[in-house]
């Protein structure tokens, strides 16, 4: 909606601007040469109350020259720059601030799941049992995010999968579709509204910082990976995760899937690069 209302503006103004450069209608310059002595001193009495215009009535007056305006077709043209540069680089900085507020609220809510597992190993005799099996859920994922401020249980995936209102959407970084059995071994939104689900093939848990109704839903963007250790947790992508770092790429067209299917790892690893704070 907003690129939309930003062309047809720059459209109106496309075309009052060729009419006024065809029709030759401007703001007419203004010669102030005939001003005598007498306006001269009135302008100068006046500069308290509008001092920028009156000095520059004056400057004409004293010094005989004309002072031009800038003519409407001028002005157009200048709006019509200013606002084909800003429909350029407004949507951008919207996009790098967004992305950054999104890797912020990762940080929030991994070292909640970080206080998490660490209260979940000492409660369980300093150890965190995994195993990547369909044990994980009742060993590790329900048994961690009891800690957490829970707002809607939904077991292993009742919250969001391929028949759910709205239907499973996240992708990859570079656009893939993800498979939906990668993000259904748990799943709980949070209080604060984020989503998490899990991998158990990967003792993985899934991050969606701002939740599955909202976008953009992608891997690496607004969605990151936790992996659980024995002793804690580590971001995916760090060396202790088993998922590379080279999976953060837009370009990048491997799979750590669970099972084979048409899905891609592509920002699997970004959660690394965020906790150490690299752009990528």
């Amino acid at each position: 909606m907003r690129n939309l209302c930003i062309k047809n503006l720059l459209i109106l103004y496309f075309i009052i601007t060729l009419f006024f450069i065809k029709t030759g209608i401007s703001y007419p310059a203004h010669n102030y040469s005939r001003f005598n002595h007498n306006t001269v001193l009135q302008l100068v009495a006046n500069l308290n109350n509008n001092s920028e215009k009156s000095s520059l009535l004056a400057v004409g007056a004293v010094t005989g020259e004309a002072i031009a305006g800038f003519t409407l077709a001028e002005v157009l043209i200048t709006l019509l720059v200013i606002g084909i540069v800003s429909s350029i680089v407004i949507p951008g900085l919207i996009q790098d601030t967004q992305e950054m507020e999104y890797k912020q609220a990762f940080r929030k809510v991994y070292s909640d799941i970080a206080q998490a597992a660490m209260r979940y190993k000492q409660d369980n005799g300093g150890t965190i049992p995994i195993n990547k099996t369909t044990t994980w859920y009742d060993s590790a994922f329900n048994p961690i995010t009891s800690y957490l401020n829970v707002q809607k249980n939904c077991h292993a995936s009742q919250c969001f999968n391929t028949s759910s209102t709205p239907t499973f959407n996240y992708k990859s970084l570079n656009d893939t579709n993800e498979a939906a059995y990668d993000f259904d071994d748990g799943q709980r939104i949070l209080a604060n509204g984020v989503f998490l689900s899990s991998e158990y093939s990967l003792n993985l848990i899934w991050v969606d910082v701002n939740g599955f109704i909202k976008g953009p839903n992608i891997v690496g963007k607004d969605i990151f990976g936790i992996v659980v250790t024995p002793t804690g947790i580590t971001p995916a992508g760090s060396s202790a995760s088993g998922i590379s770092t080279d999976t953060c790429s837009k370009t990048y067209n491997g799979t750590y899937a669970a099972y084979s299917g048409p899905t891609s790892s592509a920002g699997w690893g970004c959660a690394a690069l965020v906790m150490q704070g690299k752009d990528y």
